[in-house]
């Protein structure tokens, strides 16, 4: 192995020790999303409650817990699991891109993905948002391998991989048609490559129990696809106005420095545009990768602009970052493109100036990459905090039958360990009060950072409840009140 390689590995290792020690020490609070794989996991091991698992989620993730809970590490063998996560994207991002064009951009590459801020972010929160990319990336690497080599075991794995990948995030689906589109590209008749039929059939067949047990549980196939099918035709999303909303987020996530590299690794693509024609026609294969590093970015961008578009609350649609984690490997190469030309600008003329600006084009993106990680893991420290100390809470003063009313359904579940219902934001009064009198519910939680109806807040004083408890910084004002029904 290249010594530079383990130097970054190394380096990274350190820094990602010290947040997950300090996600730790702190008692970070999970969110929503991963409470209800967490919560979930937990229930197999444990018994506990499962209220709040989406139907539409992959179970994958909780398979994945499971044996956390079971051998009773929990949470911190989880997160030191992350940990290596978040390490084998470095080290994936290296192979890819010296698979894809050489090990210089390779380690460059490395070293941006050691300090990208949402891989350092996502890293301490028991999410996919991490494990995600690590699929899309080797799925890409053994593709490309494949690409190279010629060697069916190449693209086996890279198909075994998007199938495993689609069972715990399905974004690791969109290389399949990342894939589709280079090769309708490149080779119109790679409908008559034996290879990808036979992956593709293995592929299918060892998922089939999963879709099997899916369409028995859940009542299709991919949970997750019915889920974006209803959205599109029940949800008005946020309209043709987001049209540019996950275009806006890029230059904050990569911050200026890597923004200003990664535009100038477009303009020197331009090969691309000016040999397409030959490579439609098939006359050439030069400008493989960079046309591969086009559709990367391209089709997810459409997909998850669609998304916000057309699911979601009318006007406000689905937009979040961690969605775009996928193609950030991909601004990273294109980055190594311009750090590169101005090296080897350079380096004729004064060798040692063009080692120090090389240097400086690491070391700046990566400090600015650093800071803003730094600085969403703190802001987002203690987010949800209430939710977490409401949750011990209710753990110690209640029995394992009793009821909790929560719009903090799954994260109320994981940490109080029972049943949570919540209410739905159309609900009315009088739809409300015929369940909660079938399921005679205990204490009811309200919260500011959460959706109710409008009725909920005077609900309380209208039925008698008793106040017990305000969880939050400021007790005169807290974010989260618990009341104790009277029946």
């Amino acid at each position: 192995m290249n010594k530079k390689i383990i130097l970054i590995m190394c380096f990274t290792f350190l820094i990602y020790v010290i947040y997950a020690f300090m996600a730790i020490t702190n008692q970070i609070t999970e969110f929503w999303d991963s409470t209800e794989y967490l919560l979930l996991a937990k229930h197999w091991a444990k018994g506990t409650p499962e209220s709040g698992f989406a139907t539409h989620r992959e179970i994958m993730p909780a398979l994945i817990w499971y044996p956390f809970f079971l051998l009773g590490v929990d949470e911190l063998g989880i997160r030191l699991f992350m940990l290596f996560i978040g390490l084998a994207n470095v080290y994936i991002s290296y192979l890819l891109t010296k698979e894809m064009y050489n090990e210089k951009k390779g380690l460059f590459v490395a070293c941006m993905m050691s300090v990208y801020y949402m891989n350092i972010f996502y890293m301490t929160r028991l999410t996919m948002y991490v494990i995600a990319p690590l699929m899309v990336q080797t799925a890409i690497y053994f593709f490309w391998k494949y690409l190279n080599k010629k060697k069916f075991r190449y693209i086996l794995i890279s198909f075994l991989i998007i199938g495993l990948g689609m069972t715990i995030y399905y974004n690791t689906a969109f290389v399949l048609l990342i894939i589709g589109a280079f090769l309708i590209i490149t080779n119109k008749k790679f409908f008559k490559n034996l290879d990808l039929w036979k992956a593709g059939v293995i592929t299918l067949l060892i998922l089939t129990p999963y879709f099997i047990y899916s369409i028995h549980t859940y009542g299709h196939p991919i949970p997750r696809l019915a889920a974006v099918q209803k959205a599109y035709a029940e949800e008005a999303g946020g309209g043709i106005g987001l049209w540019n909303a996950y275009l806006k987020l890029i230059p904050n996530m990569l911050t200026l420095p890597l923004f200003l590299l990664m535009i100038g690794g477009l303009l020197l693509t331009y090969p691309v545009f000016l040999g397409f024609d030959q490579i439609i026609k098939e006359k050439t294969k030069k400008n493989f990768n960079d046309l591969f590093l086009y559709l990367w970015i391209i089709i997810p961008l459409i997909l998850y602009t669609m998304s916000a578009i057309k699911q979601g609350p009318a006007g406000i649609g689905v937009v979040l970052p961690a969605y775009l984690m996928m193609i950030f490997p991909a601004f990273f190469i294109l980055a190594s493109k311009s750090v590169f030309f101005v090296y080897h600008f350079i380096k004729p003329f004064e060798k040692n100036v063009a080692l120090l600006v090389l240097f400086l084009l690491i070391i700046i993106p990566g400090y600015f990459q650093i800071q803003l990680g730094t600085t969403t893991f703190f802001n987002r420290l203690s987010a949800f905090k209430e939710i977490q100390d409401a949750g011990d809470y209710i753990k110690g003063i209640t029995q394992p039958g009793d009821v909790i009313v929560s719009a903090s359904v799954p994260q109320l579940t994981y940490y109080s360990e029972r049943m949570v219902i919540g209410m739905s934001i159309d609900e009315t009064e009088e739809e409300w009060r015929v369940r909660e009198i079938e399921n005679k519910p205990s204490y009811l939680l309200l919260t500011k950072f959460e959706p109710h109806p409008d009725w909920v807040w005077t609900y309380p004083d209208k039925y008698n409840m008793t106040v017990v408890m305000g969880f939050g910084n400021d007790q005169t004002n807290p974010t989260a009140v618990l009341f104790k029904y009277n029946w």
